[in-house]
């Protein structure tokens, strides 16, 4: 379990889904789910598959077991994956060829764990601090401040451009660069060591570089945050307090 998403390793063999057939763009692209006796076979056309690789942008369908209201996301993977973020919310993660019946059942499987994660979310919640709309707007003052000269003199010296910075209270996010490089952060930065405003800064201006988190994208950030892992680790630990 890191950071309260847990990661299992695929789907258990039931009578929904035992054998998945994924072939693209050769001579023909079929995608074939075969039930376990072998007598129904489904098809996904071509149309089908072409739309997935057209539109990666995730898409929640709310569904909702004898104990648990989740969100299901299909994405390209190998493994399903249960998380509860903070404000209490349950998503999971299932490869496309996983039926929502199985993530049902992984969800009622991990009921316990569920309702554990949620009860130390609201247990974090209740002991955050509460801000006046005058603390809140001085606190984005700050902060808006605060991350413009970040920005700048961090952008300077990785060589990149961005586009408008803009300082909310989002509920999930400390930061995030759209594509446009856009750049988005919360105002309780302001609050944090300025080492971990420096590290969230780096990040997002590294997606000017990398827009995902892959091997190359860390690797621009070490260059400015050599020991980002001990700060990322950092927000991981103490983010939730404020």
């Amino acid at each position: 379990v890191v950071s309260g998403v847990r990661i299992f390793s695929g789907a258990r063999k039931t009578g929904c889904v035992s054998s998945l057939s994924f072939f693209l763009f050769k001579n023909i692209t079929v995608c074939l789910r075969e039930s376990i006796n072998g007598d129904r076979i489904y098809g996904v056309t071509w149309m089908n598959i072409a739309k997935i690789l057209e539109d990666p942008v995730e898409k929640i369908q709310k569904r909702k077991t004898e104990h648990v209201s989740y969100g299901l996301i299909r994405a390209k993977r190998k493994t399903m994956a249960l998380k509860v973020s903070e404000d209490g919310t349950v998503t999971v993660r299932i490869p496309y060829g996983v039926c929502p019946e199985e993530a049902d059942r992984f969800v009622e499987a991990h009921v316990d764990w569920i309702r554990k994660r949620i009860l130390e979310c609201r247990e974090r919640a209740a002991a955050r601090p509460v801000y006046t709309d005058r603390e809140r707007e001085a606190g984005k003052r700050l902060a808006k401040e605060l991350l413009l000269k970040k920005c700048r003199y961090f952008a300077e010296r990785m060589g990149v451009s961005y586009g408008t910075v803009t300082v909310r209270e989002q509920k999930t996010r400390w930061g995030s660069c759209s594509p446009k490089g856009n750049l988005n952060f919360n105002w309780k930065l302001a609050l944090m060591p300025e080492e971990i405003l420096d590290y969230l800064v780096v990040h997002e201006l590294a997606h000017r570089v990398e827009m995902n988190h892959s091997p190359a994208f860390w690797a621009v950030v070490a260059e400015e945050i050599p020991d980002y892992k001990t700060r990322r680790e950092w927000l991981r630990q103490n983010g939730a307090k404020f």
